[in-house]
């Protein structure tokens, strides 16, 4: 099985440059690929086909690259969560 990293383009409907990019993806052979890509598309989030099968998106914080399964509901990871919460929140 070939294994590679896709990106997708999501957006909101509508979109004001009259775009659909709903459905349009990118295919990379290295993470390194795919989140340069992603950083000059906007986009923040990565799957993984193939391998391990995971799944990557950026924290909304510190904008680094982590497994999904680090990245809390408000989209931080565990560092910057632990970060705000320690300084009340006051970023």
């Amino acid at each position: 099985m070939k294994h590679y990293y896709e990106s997708i383009k999501l957006v909101e409907e509508n979109p004001p440059d009259g775009i659909d990019y709903k459905g349009s993806y990118y295919a990379h052979d290295t993470l390194e690929e795919a989140i340069e890509n992603a950083e000059a598309n906007g986009i923040t989030h990565i799957t993984e086909i193939g391998g391990n099968w995971c799944e990557y998106e950026k924290c909304a914080f510190c904008g680094e690259w982590y497994d999904s399964a680090e990245i809390n509901k408000n989209g931080d990871c565990y560092r910057c969560e632990r970060a705000i919460r320690d300084h009340n929140g006051l970023y």
